[in-house]
């Protein structure tokens, strides 16, 4: 029987990850692919924003001492003996957040495309974790990622990144710019303003 578990995304905006869960299957593909990892998204929502009256500060007692810890964005620390995992963790969260030369790259914003590897790279498991938890960054579609093993053996899954309501990753149409609502009733929505123009659609060209 398949190996499968539902993890809870924690510190991030549950409308953003639809019930803020994510799906790991270690059953094997008919392709060979050996695991899926499934997330269902919600583009309209800004995964960076925190649920109203979440602590972002606590102190806790670890080894008998008392450690303060503040809840840091964009962050992600890994020890040297793992860089092996993270041989393109800089590459792929700059295709990720569509930075230079990569703003107009497709990589993981279309639903509906399968994503082999970008520039001859396929990212490992733990690069695409870093992007979805820690960088809060949304993917899309089926992107291939590699599977590296303590004994320095490899093998492959599928990430499939689904938007709740069938929707891609575009750019702004020109004068456009995007925010992130405050009010307790729409937190964490975007809405798109121009000039004095404010809307919660995306605009069209």
């Amino acid at each position: 029987m398949a190996s499968k578990k539902e993890t809870v995304l924690t510190g991030t905006n549950p409308k953003a990850f639809v019930d803020g869960l994510h799906i790991v299957s270690d059953e094997p593909t008919a392709d060979g692919m050996r695991s899926t990892i499934v997330v269902l998204w919600d583009i309209r929502f800004d995964p960076m924003v925190l649920p109203r009256g979440t602590e972002d500060v606590k102190t806790s007692e670890v080894d008998g001492e008392k450690h303060t810890f503040h809840r840091v964005m964009n962050s992600i620390a890994f020890p040297s003996h793992q860089n092996h995992l993270y041989i393109n963790h800089k590459f792929f969260i700059n295709v990720a957040q569509k930075r230079e030369p990569w703003a107009n790259s497709d990589w993981g914003r279309n639903p509906d495309q399968t994503y082999l590897e970008v520039d001859g790279r396929v990212p490992t498991e733990q690069e695409i974790f870093s992007i979805i938890h820690n960088f809060h960054t949304p993917l899309l579609g089926k992107i291939k990622f590699r599977i590296i093993e303590d004994d320095g053996s490899e093998s492959y899954g599928w990430y499939q990144g689904i938007e709740a309501n069938g929707s891609s990753i575009k750019n702004l149409p020109e004068g456009w710019s995007c925010h992130t609502s405050k009010r307790p009733e729409h937190n964490g929505l975007y809405f798109y303003k121009k000039g004095e123009v404010s809307q919660w659609e995306f605009p069209e060209v």
